[in-house]
């Protein structure tokens, strides 16, 4: 109703708190095909603009650069979500500590997980915001890039900060869409490492991950403990 459109075509997911989104149009395996019934879709709307988001947009630029056949059609403009870098880096950290303890990868062997000082300097240029935007800069400009601050805050809506940078009419009423995914912290990190090593399963590390969320939270579930081989004191 606004006159923007938010393509079906590309997205690996219709649900839209994925971070995949349209990640897929930029896949080394995606064809000329996919783009044309992107092409089509447009068309078809009345949409004067159109939204293509992904979380890992920055990790396929030079497919999306590859693209500029297609883009130039438009006014391109990328917007990116700029965030401390620092403090992305130690919630991906975390997050793979999550991701892979449920998953029950094997820590100690072949897939053994970085320590965060190697993983840091892996990943560093991973969100190196002038590296990543090069090439897009020179192909459509400086004035074609659009950053907004990400601010790792209770009250900051990503949603509604995304709506007023490009003048899309915002209303307070409408469902928050910035929290669809929350790292645990650095304890249960560790707790949940342990537990790996221990040989615990996925429903027992889950249960373990869940109790030392709250227990970081500030709630007092160590007064009422109750998983074994971890003693309170041991906890503490």
């Amino acid at each position: 109703s606004q006159g923007w459109l938010y393509p079906e075509t590309g997205l690996i997911t219709g649900n839209t708190k994925w971070g995949d989104r349209h990640l897929f149009l930029f896949h080394k395996t995606t064809t000329d095909q996919l783009w044309a019934d992107l092409q089509a879709e447009i068309e078809a709307s009345n949409a004067s603009d159109v939204i293509l988001s992904s979380e890992r947009v920055c990790k396929s630029m030079n497919r999306l650069i590859f693209r500029k056949d297609f883009l130039s059609a438009f006014n391109p403009r990328i917007v990116i979500f700029v965030r401390d870098e620092i403090d992305l880096l130690r919630s991906w950290y975390l997050q793979i500590i999550k991701s892979r303890v449920l998953k029950k990868k094997n820590l100690l062997k072949g897939s053994k997980l970085r320590s965060f000082p190697e993983f840091f300097s892996v990943t560093k240029d991973s969100f190196c915001y002038s590296l990543i935007l090069r090439e897009w800069i020179q192909a459509y400009g400086i004035d074609s890039v659009l950053f907004i601050p990400y601010l790792k805050d209770n009250s900051y809506d990503a949603r509604k900060e995304l709506y007023q940078a490009l003048n899309i009419p915002w209303s307070s009423s409408e469902e928050s869409g910035s929290r669809a995914n929350v790292s645990i912290g650095p304890f249960s990190a560790f707790i949940c490492l342990e537990a790996a090593k221990r040989g615990y399963g996925k429903a027992e590390i889950a249960s373990i991950m869940n109790t030392m969320s709250k227990c970081e939270q500030g709630e007092p579930i160590l007064r009422s403990w109750n998983i074994s081989k971890f003693e309170e004191t041991e906890i503490r």
